[in-house]
């Protein structure tokens, strides 16, 4: 008898441990219908949008075509998502297909930005505006997009994304596990 009572504390321990372990990062399921999520982990830690605070006008989750300035036209897609505690991540890519997409950096050239997917991280949560910290990637810091679904009729795109993004003092911010299925206008 007290034998089976082990055995049933060890299981119900176990069954605990696996309930917890998965409702740990709080992210959103990945889907592809245009349910208008995202989310990530940024140094670990779960990170939904959530607006720009009250008065600021600033949506959670926004998403858009771009003509990107390159010697011919070409269509780009953005995706910027932003929090009332002050983060923000905007990802640009430069091309709207279903794929993978390097993240380096935005590259200027005869004074225009040049297309090249290309992904930043801000953090604004310091006591001052100017104690804003702007990580970007760049050629020795990266990441990847991969579209899952480009839909131009449903004006649906869905997606995973993780990338490394650095500051002007060298310091990191990984940014892992993210997924996105936004509708965007046009």
């Amino acid at each position: 008898m007290a034998n089976m009572k082990s055995v049933l504390r060890f299981t119900i321990a176990v069954l605990f441990i696996n309930l917890f372990a998965s409702c740990g990062d709080n992210l959103p399921s990945p889907t592809q219908d245009g349910a208008n999520t995202f989310g990530c982990k940024i140094n670990g830690k779960a990170w939904i949008p959530n607006g720009g605070g009250s008065f600021s006008g600033i949506k959670p989750i926004s998403a858009g075509y771009l003509v990107l300035p390159t010697h011919k036209f070409q269509l780009g897609i953005y995706l910027s998502a932003h929090s009332r505690d002050k983060q923000a991540i905007y990802i640009t890519l430069n091309d709207i297909k279903v794929g993978t997409y390097q993240l380096r950096k935005l590259v200027t050239l005869n004074g225009s930005d040049q297309a090249r997917s290309h992904a930043d991280y801000n953090d604004r949560r310091g006591e001052t505006y100017l104690d804003e910290i702007y990580y970007a990637t760049n050629d020795h810091y990266g990441g990847e997009v991969i579209i899952t679904r480009s839909d131009s009729t449903a004006k649906v795109i869905s997606g995973r994304f993780n990338f490394t993004a650095v500051d002007s003092e060298g310091k990191t911010a990984v940014i892992s596990d993210g997924r996105f299925d936004v509708k965007y206008p046009l």
